[in-house]
């Protein structure tokens, strides 16, 4: 007898090597060409094929560089209704600079969007001064676009030496933001 339960295959995907930050932790040294769409839509399609026969449920984290920057978003979209049409969850980490009004309606649009992860590195001080002047506030603003939408946000961060001791007052942050 099959059982109804099917396990969760998740995928984490790098769509691109570009990036509109640079920040003081990261490790993307090479910025080679990204793949091109019928590329990433073979890819799609092999794990499509893995999940069928697997009989797995599939998740995909898509992320990048930046996976909303210029040269990957119309992909992402793409492959997002990819996605949509063959029952596969995805969530989508970016850095949350770029992330719009317009973006959100957009991302309001797809049924299997389980969430947005974005990047802090502690409170707007520390984190511009590892992630670029004034990309704490992007990311709050994301967060509130993102909140009034109704799609789920987390918050990644990286500890290092040098923000430690920013964790506690972020998580707060979080908290008191809505965020998971």
């Amino acid at each position: 007898m099959k059982s109804d339960i099917k396990i969760k295959h998740v995928l984490q995907w790098h769509l691109t090597h570009t990036c509109n930050l640079r920040c003081k932790h990261c490790y993307q040294e090479d910025y080679i060409q990204d793949l091109k769409i019928a590329e990433l839509e073979k890819i799609l399609n092999n794990y499509i094929e893995f999940l069928r026969l697997k009989e797995f449920k599939g998740h995909i984290n898509f992320t990048g560089g930046e996976p909303f920057g210029n040269n990957c978003k119309e992909k992402l979209f793409r492959l997002m209704n990819i996605c949509d049409k063959n029952n596969i969850t995805y969530g989508i980490l970016t850095n949350g600079t770029i992330v719009t009004e317009q973006l959100v309606d957009e991302l309001k649009q797809h049924k299997n969007l389980k969430f947005i992860q974005m990047s802090l590195e502690g409170t707007p001080k520390v984190n511009d001064s590892i992630r670029g002047k004034g990309t704490f506030k992007k990311v709050m603003n994301a967060v509130k676009l993102l909140n009034k939408a109704n799609i789920e946000t987390m918050i990644s961060f990286t500890l290092h030496e040098g923000n430690y001791k920013e964790l506690r007052k972020l998580i707060w942050l979080c908290r008191i933001h809505g965020v998971k």
